[in-house]
């Protein structure tokens, strides 16, 4: 039967939060069975925390000892890195830039990209700084036209005039967003393989997306040999803007 070790209690305060330790002895089986069964993530009401770390080491002779920590944050929530088991998955975020259509911009107005061309006789109207499309109502289209630079246009009454872009030649914008990583161990390369299958390119959901939400797109897959272990990598990048990645075109 396993028992606490005499002096094998220790709580110790830090900056981040409270550690606890818990030094079981006893023969090699009863410390290697609790080895076993304490779960890396389970969280234990004596200890008051989550469980981080075990270890399972020789004393003397038969004497084994097991040592379980736990931990919590000064915010009373348990903390824990991740949990590195074969097949269990871990997850960094960093931030990404997408080259998206300057339209997307917030406060786009048509006239940043788009020349203006107004029939003879017609000048800017009010509505040129404010158009946000390239449409216009029946009735403005009779005297306007919005087109690129470069472009002529006339007709019987004569050669339109061009009103040119605001900001010519930019047709695209960074925009900020996040990718994430995460990567898992495997025992062989089939089981890191099937992780990454079907996979890329395609929209889906990391397995953790760190609160953020949002639409989700596969854009990297690795499998590579470590020397110890396979391990396999997806990337997922996050839409920009509400509406999403489209599904007509990655599903």
């Amino acid at each position: 039967m396993a028992c606490l070790k005499h002096g094998g209690r220790l709580k110790e305060a830090t900056a981040d939060g409270t550690t606890q330790s818990f030094v079981y002895s006893g023969t090699y089986e009863e410390m290697y069975e609790l080895h076993s069964q304490a779960e890396i993530g389970e969280y234990d009401v004596e200890a008051e925390g989550k469980l981080t770390s075990k270890r399972l080491n020789q004393e003397e002779g038969p004497v084994w000892n097991c040592e379980l920590i736990y931990s919590t944050s000064k915010n009373g929530d348990y903390s824990s890195g991740p949990d590195y088991s074969y097949g269990t998955k871990s997850a960094s975020l960093r931030g990404s830039l997408l080259s998206l259509d300057l339209s997307m911009a917030s406060g786009y107005r048509t006239n940043w990209n788009y020349a203006l061309y107004c029939a003879p006789g017609y000048s800017k109207p009010s509505w040129w700084s404010s158009a946000k499309t390239t449409e216009l109502s029946d009735a403005n289209a009779q005297n306007y036209l919005w087109a690129k630079v470069g472009e002529e246009h006339s007709d019987a009454r004569g050669k339109w005039k061009c009103i040119p872009p605001t900001k010519p030649g930019v047709e695209s914008i960074d925009y900020a967003t996040y990718t994430i990583t995460e990567s898992a161990r495997y025992a062989n390369r089939n089981q890191a393989g099937k992780m990454c299958a079907k996979k890329l390119n395609k929209i889906g959901f990391p397995s953790e997306d760190f609160g953020l939400g949002g639409s989700w797109k596969c854009d990297d897959a690795t499998v590579s040999w470590t020397g110890e272990y396979w391990l396999a990598t997806l990337t997922w990048t996050r839409a920009g803007g509400a509406s999403g990645w489209d599904k007509d075109l990655y599903e």
